[in-house]
């Protein structure tokens, strides 16, 4: 017989459910764990470029593209790469964690006491409202 549709095909039974992709802001919200304090963040604010680390949480970012970076800080915002490249900006909080994984661009953050909270290594990974 003749395909109505022979562009669509399907390859075995459906997914289940955990296993589809994140596709209305209510399942995201199941996936992605939010602080209290993320919350407060930017509550009644509209932020112009640049303007992402007039906040009292960290941003970071990874314009070089390494694998990892080490901050002074535990709990922090990861924006990607900066603006106008940057993906949706994600609270981060290691808690008694030494590291964490951005679920947007993949960075490995790791945490080191001997850095301060304005601090990254390699260097400049920290946003600033100032070129």
């Amino acid at each position: 017989l003749f395909d109505a549709k022979p562009w669509i095909s399907r390859i075995g039974a459906p997914r289940p459910a955990s296993e589809k992709a994140i596709s209305t802001p209510f399942e995201s919200k199941l996936c992605i764990e939010i602080h209290p304090l993320a919350l407060s963040i930017g509550r009644g604010k509209h932020y112009a470029p640049g303007a992402m680390t007039d906040s009292s949480v960290p941003h970071f970012h990874n314009d070089i593209g390494v694998a990892r970076i080490r901050i002074g800080v535990s709990a922090f915002q990861c924006m990607g790469a900066s603006p106008p490249h940057d993906h949706p900006h994600v609270f981060l909080d290691m808690g008694a964690k030494d590291e964490i994984v951005c679920p947007y661009c993949s960075t490995v953050y790791v945490r080191d006491a001997g850095l301060a909270a304005d601090q990254s290594d390699p260097p400049g990974c920290r946003a600033t409202s100032k070129p």
